[in-house]
């Protein structure tokens, strides 16, 4: 017997075809002996079993023993005598192939009876990743730790000091340390110019009260407010504003503070 055939009885109804006889009556003419007929001889009739033969086809149950597929197993093509084809009741998932009665034969990325789970190579150590695993839909996929790139075999980690987030900060805090610097030397020069203005007016104040000096005494206490007192001109004091220069804060503050000096007396020579 083939592999996977299995044997089956049933009763069938076999034609058998028979021989029959039957009797039938006829009649036939027949001459007896008659003294009424002038011959001595009168017609009669006589019935007569005629035999007829014929065949007829009779039907007889019959035990029959039959070959087929076990269970779970079919042929591939009608010409063979084995049954080497395994049925599964499901369709295999996934790229799976039928390759025992209900058991599909999977890739190695999935699982299960029909190839329908996803196998986590994280877990069960079916990886080449160097570093580490992160696990997908029927696959999986590699990373690097930090400070290391993923190299073009999709496996292997490389050390790449760009990437690790020490130097993606230091990226960062220059960015906006180079942005800071942008906005303090835009600030440094709009102050130098500030400060190159003040300084010229504070020239042309003093150069003011050493003319008005020059004029009588009378003129001087009229033009000069009480509140507050004439500046002398020394070298000791323009040293003092040249190191004033230096400190951008202290300077512009001891520059407008001679400005405003400066003021009662522009006000009062336009008059």
């Amino acid at each position: 017997m083939q592999r996977h055939v299995c044997q089956k009885q049933r009763v069938v109804q076999s034609p058998i075809r028979e021989q029959e006889t039957i009797s039938h009556p006829i009649y036939q003419r027949v001459m007896r002996p008659c003294r009424s007929s002038v011959t001595g001889y009168c017609s009669t009739l006589k019935v007569v079993q005629q035999k007829i033969v014929r065949y007829v086809i009779r039907f007889q149950a019959e035990h029959q023993v039959m070959y087929t597929c076990c269970p779970g197993w079919s042929q591939h093509s009608q010409r063979e005598n084995a049954c080497l084809k395994p049925v599964c009741s499901n369709p295999c998932q996934n790229g799976g192939e039928c390759g025992a009665p209900n058991k599909c034969i999977c890739p190695k990325q999935w699982t299960d009876k029909f190839c329908q789970t996803d196998v986590n190579e994280c877990i069960s150590g079916q990886h080449k990743c160097q570093h580490n695993c992160v696990n997908t839909y029927g696959s999986y996929k590699c990373s690097c730790n930090d400070g290391f790139k993923l190299m073009s075999d999709g496996f292997s980690c490389t050390l790449c000091l760009m990437c690790s987030r020490e130097y993606k900060q230091m990226q960062d805090d220059y960015k906006q340390l180079s942005g800071r610097v942008v906005v303090l030397e835009k600030e440094k020069t709009e102050v130098h110019n500030s400060v190159s203005e003040l300084y010229q007016n504070l020239n042309q104040c003093m150069k003011q009260k050493h003319q008005e000096r020059k004029k009588p005494a009378e003129t001087e206490k009229e033009k000069i407010p009480v509140d507050w007192e004439p500046v002398e001109i020394t070298d000791k004091s323009l040293k003092s504003v040249e190191r004033m220069i230096r400190s951008m804060r202290e300077q512009i503050g001891l520059l407008e503070e001679r400005i405003e000096e400066c003021v009662p007396q522009e006000v009062e020579s336009s008059t």
